[in-house]
């Protein structure tokens, strides 16, 4: 009697859920005009619909059929009144006719089941597509209920249908019991109001003596499969069905929340937009300018070393011996910047900041030392390399080394002079000033006889 009662509440239970929601998004206000909008109202919820199908048994049967075995074919059908609370999930009642029959060796058996549930359905489109165009005309459902069967069975002879009810008591079944359907649905809806549906269902029974006989199992099962017909009540165009709404268009507060969050999304885009460019104008492009105007600000237009900014003499010779400004410089300064050796050198050879590769307008200067050489196998070379005064000591000695060590390199390897008659130094920084000096940056090759 209990599981009477559960059914009972299970009923009140599911109703009274359809109705609170009902009442809990009634009403909506519109934050502009302040009006009273019901959310629900644009909606239709109710509908019926008719399914007819087969219906086969799966009880305490044997026989070479496996999957349904010695199980007749009956036609049967439903009935249903359904309420869909939302696209995503309703609640539907169903009274279903399923007469039953099958083949049991010696005799054989057949009945009927009225079978009253209350339904669970879930439209599993909407878990994925709750983003989707305002309406749809499909719908993939999975339904799950409960309910009460009232069945009643006879038992026959196979030969010439004589019931045998009046003989043995266990072979004529007139009872009820507790059935759970589980199934699932495909519906498509050709227009707002109406829906074409397929249905299947297995229905589990609390029995085990549908089939006018308790043996082997414990409860016995029924199968049903087929198409039916739903008719949306008061739907159409201007009010549609919630069966066949997005979940946006049936929620406007919903939506509502979506757009504002995707307001705060652009907000922030925007924001960050600003910022960048305020650091872009206020940042990188000075930046960008000053490097600019620096470039500008260095160009050595006559290669003296000294940039066309502070240059005083703009048309100095390449490689002229000049001061910080350009101007160039007396005997006097040249010897005090080489040295106080009265010996000038025969060459120099001038290198790029922090290089002691030769470059190709410096490869002439070599040959003619080189020449010298060759023509006077007596004379000697005295190789010595400087660095102006950028960098630490320790550095600028050993790249003025470097410098002198690759002209003796190029005189050995490519001229064949003698590595003897060569000897190299390095003398790190020169004197002058303080400054990227390119007249610093130099080997002197002196010729010693």
């Amino acid at each position: 009697m209990n599981k009477y009662l559960l059914l009972v509440a299970f009923f009140v239970l599911g109703f009274a859920q359809a109705t609170t929601s009902q009442e809990v998004r009634k009403v909506t206000k519109d934050s502009e005009e302040n009006k009273e909008i019901s959310s629900v109202q644009k909606f239709r919820h109710w509908s019926i619909a008719w399914n007819g199908g087969m219906s086969i048994i799966d009880a305490d049967v044997s026989g070479n059929n496996k999957i349904v075995p010695n199980s007749f074919i009956n036609f049967a059908f439903n009935a249903q009144l359904e309420y869909m609370i939302t696209p995503m999930w309703g609640l539907y009642a169903q009274y279903s006719y399923i007469p039953y029959s099958a083949s049991r060796g010696s005799d054989n058996f057949k009945g009927l089941s009225h079978d009253v549930t209350l339904n669970g359905t879930f439209n599993i489109l909407n878990l994925f597509r709750s983003n989707r165009s305002k309406t749809s005309k499909w719908g993939f459902n999975v339904n799950v209920g409960a309910g009460i069967s009232f069945y009643n069975t006879h038992v026959y002879a196979p030969n010439d249908g004589r019931i045998y009810e009046n003989e043995v008591t266990e072979k004529a079944v007139n009872s009820r019991t507790f059935v759970l359907p589980v199934g699932l649905s495909v519906e498509y809806a050709p227009v707002e109001c109406l829906g074409i549906f397929l249905q299947a269902e297995y229905r589990m029974y609390q029995a085990d003596d549908i089939d006018a006989l308790v043996q082997g199992r414990n409860n016995d099962y029924m199968g049903y499969a087929g198409i039916g017909l739903r008719y949306k009540i008061a739907a159409g165009k201007k009010r549609g069905s919630v069966k066949t709404a997005s979940l946006m268009d049936h929620n406007p507060d919903r939506t509502d929340r979506a757009m504002v969050a995707r307001e705060k999304q652009v907000e922030e885009l925007a924001a960050k937009v600003d910022n960048m460019t305020d650091m872009l104008n206020n940042n990188v492009v000075p930046k960008l300018e000053a490097i600019e105007k620096a470039q500008e600000d260095n160009t050595d237009t006559d290669l003296d070393g000294v940039p066309d900014s502070r240059d005083r003499h703009p048309n100095t010779p390449a490689g002229s011996f000049v001061n910080y400004y350009g101007e160039p410089l007396t005997e006097a300064e040249i010897n005090k910047i080489l040295g106080s050796s009265s010996n000038k050198p025969e060459s120099t050879i001038y290198y790029e900041l922090n290089s002691y590769n030769v470059t190709k307008d410096s490869e002439l200067a070599i040959a003619q030392v080189a020449s010298k050489l060759y023509n006077n196998p007596n004379y000697k070379a005295e190789i010595v390399g400087y660095c102006d005064n950028s960098g630490s000591d320790e550095f600028n000695q050993k790249l003025s080394l470097k410098r002198a060590e690759t002209v003796k390199n190029i005189l050995v390897k490519q001229y064949g002079i003698d590595a003897n008659r060569i000897t190299v130094v390095g003398k790190g920084k020169t004197q002058g000033p303080k400054d990227k000096f390119i007249v610093n940056r130099r080997c002197d090759v002196f010729i010693v006889k």
